[in-house]
């Protein structure tokens, strides 16, 4: 059966926009969750499921993920992303990476921060 409208197969939505989601609909339906306690590189942080359902975070990871964004733009928002995430918590998160890393906070910890935020805040994750 082809596809009326021309498009291929959809991409599978992201840990964030699942994350997003869930939030949404645990606002509408009254059954907000609890925050959840995440371990960054020895720095435990308290991540609220709320942060997930903000307008300007959300575009931060449509940005993030938008493959016909810029290279630079991209890594822009996730940085954007999470600093927003982590709001008061950044500099110590910072302080700990460094403390693993002998005096480095190199960049490729992005990624595996926003994993491990984003799959804290996941209920199906926890409940694994």
């Amino acid at each position: 059966m082809s596809n009326k409208r021309g498009r291929g197969k959809r991409k599978a939505p992201s840990a964030a926009e699942l994350a997003r989601r869930e939030a949404q609909a645990q606002q509408d339906t009254g059954e907000a969750s609890e925050p959840v306690e995440v371990d960054l590189w020895g720095a435990t942080v308290t991540i609220s499921p709320s942060i997930v359902n903000d307008l300007g975070y959300t575009f931060q990871l449509l940005k993030m993920e938008d493959e016909s964004e810029p290279e630079a733009e991209r890594f822009k928002a996730g940085l954007l992303a999470v600093k927003h995430m982590l709001g008061a918590d950044l500099d110590r998160v910072i302080a700990a990476i460094r403390r693993e890393n002998n005096g480095a906070a190199p960049l490729s910890v992005l990624q595996e921060i926003m994993s491990k935020c984003l799959g804290a805040l996941d209920p199906e994750s926890r409940a694994s």
